[in-house]
């Protein structure tokens, strides 16, 4: 249930960045879509919160886990912390409710309804708890005891791996100390029963959580889950696994070559080996990122100032519509090469170079020197135009019309 997730970004102040899709995606991110502001008059502070939205209907397990879907779609009437306390909390209580109606139908425990009834309470035990029910903080961490007790032990794992969701969405686990310690407890989890799409999820999050401490923690991080992420027989789990693992590769290339291929969008292979001796950039992008676009508007004048001294650019999108990616460059006409990544994506086999070096999120830039090595990723424009004036000197100054 994916809007669970959701609830934590809206009322505990976490913003979606702009992210590559993960293996399997179709159609734009939802971090990519933004919801216009209401027109007309800005909500107040103390603005009055519509009582109908929490008024949880009769019905079947089905019908109320919809409800619940449209609820945690509504946001705060004002944007002062006091009305969206006011509003988190009765959100919170009600998938209390919802969650605890859903698992009095007694759902058989391997049912996705059974999983969300639990998703639901614990996620409505964390927030009450984050704004001061210590009762409800309390029942958050006995959940796993308390279904064990109630004869559903096939969901102990399943509130398991909530509580270690939870504790990664906590300040304390941005610490370095406090992060290894619970990076450790999540590989032990991990390794003590199977993976399914709630413990892929986990080794996700911890895994971009580290990638916010520091990269040398993140390399491992994606490494290690995702190599434990690779053992599940679930397709959508080991396509995450390798995209994990490329993430690693990614983050320790600095001072290492990276082995580029694929097929442009003329159809023809890309000739890595023919940049040797120019000072290139890599950039993964996507026509439908907004940061991309305006990234490619830097490099334009960066490209014909150096061009001639050197300077090459190579282009990889990751735009999972083919369609997309030629309807844009018919009126972009960028003057690199661009690699068509999607068309590496087969159905039993991702040669992508989006899987290879784990790309999840765009635009990722490198530079490359003319060795063929790394000098630096993770490059916006003003740090590339900086290297670029360092090792080429100044862009030269138009000349006045008529001289």
């Amino acid at each position: 249930m994916a809007a669970l997730a959701a609830l934590s970004v809206v009322f505990l102040g976490t913003m979606p960045s702009c992210q590559a899709q993960p293996p399997g995606a179709t159609g734009k991110p939802e971090s990519e879509t933004v919801q216009p502001e209401p027109k007309g008059k800005a909500p107040q502070a103390g603005a009055k919160i519509e009582s109908d939205l929490f008024a949880v209907p009769d019905g079947t397990p089905e019908q109320l886990e919809r409800f619940l879907e449209d609820l945690l779609g509504q946001k705060p009437p004002a944007r002062d912390p006091a009305t969206v306390k006011a509003f988190a909390a009765k959100v919170a209580r009600t998938a209390l409710e919802v969650g605890q109606r859903i698992l009095a139908a007694k759902p058989r425990p391997n049912d996705e309804q059974a999983a969300t009834g639990v998703r639901a309470t614990m996620l409505a035990y964390s927030i009450l708890g984050q704004l001061g029910d210590k009762e409800a903080a309390r029942k958050l961490q006995e959940m796993p005891a308390t279904l064990e007790k109630a004869g559903w032990p096939k969901l102990v794992r399943l509130a398991g791996t909530a509580l270690l969701q939870i504790e990664l969405g906590q300040p304390a686990s941005a610490e370095p100390a406090a992060f290894k310690k619970l990076l450790e407890r999540i590989r032990k989890h991990l390794a003590d029963g199977p993976i399914q799409q709630d413990e892929a999820q986990l080794a996700h999050e911890a895994a971009m959580t580290a990638s916010d401490i520091n990269d040398d923690l993140a390399a491992v991080a994606y490494g290690e889950l995702g190599a434990q992420l690779a053992r599940s027989a679930d397709k959508r789990i080991a396509a995450l696994a390798a995209k994990m693992q490329g993430a690693a590769r990614r983050l320790t290339l600095v001072g290492q070559k990276p082995d580029l291929e694929g097929k442009t969008v003329a159809g023809k292979p890309l000739d890595w080996a023919k940049y040797r001796g120019k000072t290139v950039l890599v950039q993964f992008w996507a026509t439908w990122c907004g940061p991309c676009r305006a990234a490619i508007s830097r490099i334009r004048p960066l490209y014909r100032a150096y061009h001639d001294k050197g300077f090459e650019v190579v282009g990889i999108s990751v735009d999972k519509e083919r369609e997309d990616l030629d309807a844009f460059l018919k009126d972009a006409d960028l003057p690199w090469v661009i690699v068509a990544d999607t068309d590496a994506i087969g159905a039993e086999k991702d040669a992508s170079m989006g899987t290879k070096y784990g790309v999840f999120g765009i635009p990722e830039m490198w530079l490359v020197d003319k060795e063929g090595k790394v000098l630096a990723r993770g490059l916006d424009p003003d740090a590339l135009a900086e290297a670029l004036e360092k090792q080429y000197g100044p862009i030269p100054e138009p000349k006045p019309p008529g001289k």
